[in-house]
């Protein structure tokens, strides 16, 4: 039987005791959004996988389905430069 490792992984480790502890402390003094920028990555890798997934179901073309991935890419971006 194969056995599952459900921990919080390296960037959620980063991201609590490294980035939140020097933001608290006042050693940084960057934005919230990227202090909990590892954790934002993550989550956008998983939902460009999911993008990808849909959009080929949807579409069919590759070439389409990574056009849709770029808007997305773009509009993440801004959204994380505004919050700065």
């Amino acid at each position: 039987m194969k056995t599952q490792y459900y921990g919080i992984g390296f960037s959620g480790l980063l991201t609590i005791i490294l980035f939140i502890g020097l933001k608290l402390t006042g050693y940084i003094s960057w934005s919230w959004w990227w202090v909990l920028s590892p954790l934002w990555f993550g989550l956008g890798i998983v939902i460009a996988a999911l993008l990808l997934i849909l959009c080929s179901r949807s579409y069919g073309s590759r070439q389409a389905c990574l056009e849709v991935l770029a808007v997305c890419a773009v509009i993440g971006l801004a959204v994380l430069l505004v919050g700065h």
